[in-house]
């Protein structure tokens, strides 16, 4: 069983703190931020998920976001090995769309073996949560089976 200790209270509305200045120079950088300074902003809105998931390593919106920004290289080097391991701690502690996310891995083959068993356990666990996504991946794959 995977045991996590909470954070205290004031770590955890730092953490909080931290996601929203990085989804805001984020979105400033996408939206606003001249072309050369673009890859600027996205270093910066990492490095704000990254000491906000210090402050709080559970925090299921940070681990979202920051395998958001491995897995499609904003902010960094694209790193799946790394996105991978932020989504499936993600998906342990129960967020669905890191579960989401771990079933489309899954069914999609991982190092050429599709694991759909696997992926429609993680689908499920989503879906309970009211996923969409999830729920119309399930539909699809009970259709072709």
């Amino acid at each position: 069983m995977l045991e996590i200790s909470r954070v205290d209270s004031w770590k955890a509305e730092q953490a909080v703190r931290w996601l929203q200045l990085g989804e805001g120079i984020y979105a400033l950088g996408i939206n606003e931020a001249p072309p050369y300074e673009i890859n600027e902003s996205l270093r910066a809105a990492l490095r704000c998920f990254e000491w906000g998931l210090e402050l709080d390593p559970c925090n299921l919106d940070l681990l979202n976001e920051l395998a958001d920004h491995y897995g499609s290289g904003q902010g960094t080097e694209a790193d799946e090995g790394m996105e991978l391991r932020l989504i499936c701690f993600a998906a342990l502690l129960g967020s669905a769309r890191s579960q989401t996310a771990l079933g489309y891995v899954l069914s999609g083959g991982l190092k050429g073996t599709e694991r759909i068993e696997q992926a429609i356990h993680w689908f499920r666990k989503a879906a309970i949560q009211g996923d969409e996504i999830a729920i119309n991946a399930l539909r699809k794959l009970s259709t072709s089976a």
